[in-house]
């Protein structure tokens, strides 16, 4: 059996047994000297991570990237435990306390405590001491509470988000990587989809005008696509396809009929076997792949004359690709590049449209949006 893999991050000089340690500073016991936010360089399909009073000297910034490499490295139902000081409990103690000399002497009183749960102790912090250091290690940076800690974890894709509070003084939260990992929407029904992603499929729907269409939708997901697609009267078959067998697993118990086969692929690997469809869709596909243009090319040469490809990617020129904010992502595209690809690949009579990611998620003729689609032909 293989041995788990269980990481401690920002450990110090603290050690535990069983555990992989790494930190910014290198103690004897230290296996790995990085920052937090560098986990996945060093290891990936982590078991579990632990860490103990360390996120809160990093800066909200610094916190979230460390939060979200985490997420990266760590395995399918791969789990994080992370204690930090409860800021409810000295936001009260702050509002409570007496602020005078004898205050500030007294290290048990509230004006101390208080102030060493905001800011930490800074003991190497005093411009008079000999051991002063300016790179402010010891001053915490960030707080959290119960609800803070949760919507970190919750909007960077962790689940099972449980928090308690230990001695009132320490915030204890854990959370589980999920199967359907990464930028996947998952529900099991479409109200728990986000909207700018129903949209596109609602749009996808509207083009398809030819009566007995056959339709692939590449990257399904979890289905809801291929679902909303299948509610269109000229939709006769849509053959849907994905990486993970996960994803096809919900796709089939949430979102299926009669006019729907899943099936499990690699897109990048696999040729596809399917007959030419009338439409092929693959939407948010692109920007995950390392080799974009080689599936460009595989689709063209599934597709027949008059068939047509409707997909959408990040618009580089208004959400530029930065690597620590998209961690599933490999690049975005401009619209000039992305003409000249499917070009490239004989995609003709092109028309573009563009989306935000907002109260409305509209699909309009703009050059602004977070968002391209395109809707091209093969000649």
């Amino acid at each position: 059996m293989k041995k788990e893999l269980n990481v401690y991050v920002g450990c110090g000089e603290d050690i535990r047994e069983g555990f992989i340690h790494i930190d910014i500073k290198n103690f004897d016991h230290i296996d790995y000297v990085c920052k937090a936010w560098e986990v996945s360089s060093k290891m990936m399909e982590i078991n579990h991570i632990y860490s103990e009073h360390m996120l809160e000297f990093l800066t909200n910034y610094e916190s979230d990237r460390a939060l979200r490499d985490w997420f990266k490295a760590l395995k399918t139902d791969g789990t994080i435990k992370v204690l930090v000081p409860n800021m409810d409990f000295y936001a009260k103690q702050w509002l409570e306390a007496e602020w005078n000399e004898d205050t500030l002497k007294n290290k048990t009183s509230h004006a101390q405590n208080s102030f060493r749960g905001f800011w930490g102790i800074q003991q190497e912090c005093d411009p008079w001491s000999e051991n002063y250091n300016d790179s402010y290690l010891s001053v915490q940076k960030s707080g959290y509470n119960k609800k803070r800690i949760r919507l970190l974890l919750e909007r960077i894709g962790f689940v099972d988000v449980e928090t308690e509070i230990k001695d009132d003084i320490h915030l204890i939260a854990k959370a589980r990587k999920p199967k359907y990992s990464g930028e996947r929407q998952v529900g099991e029904d479409l109200d728990n989809i986000r909207l700018d992603h129903k949209n596109r499929y609602i749009f996808a729907s509207q083009v398809i005008n030819k009566k007995y269409s056959k339709v692939i939708d590449a990257a399904c997901g979890v289905g809801y696509g291929s679902f909303i697609l299948s509610q269109n009267e000229n939709v006769n078959s849509i053959i849907s396809l994905d990486i993970s067998q996960d994803a096809l697993s919900h796709a089939k118990k949430y979102y299926n009929n009669e006019k729907i086969t899943y099936h499990l692929q690699n897109l990048e690997k696999d040729e596809f076997t399917t007959d030419s469809p009338d439409y092929f869709i693959s939407f948010e596909t692109i920007e995950h792949l390392p080799n974009p243009e080689k599936f460009i090319q595989k689709v063209s040469n599934q597709l027949k004359k008059g068939s047509v490809f409707i997909g959408s990617t990040p618009n580089e020129d208004i959400m530029p690709f930065i690597q620590q904010n998209f961690l599933f992502h490999t690049r975005h595209f401009t619209m000039e590049q992305l003409d000249s690809m499917l070009k490239k690949y004989d995609f003709t009579d092109i028309e573009y449209f563009q989306q935000d990611n907002d109260a409305k998620s509209l699909i309009e003729k703009k050059d602004d949006g977070q968002f391209i689609i395109f809707v091209a032909k093969k000649i």
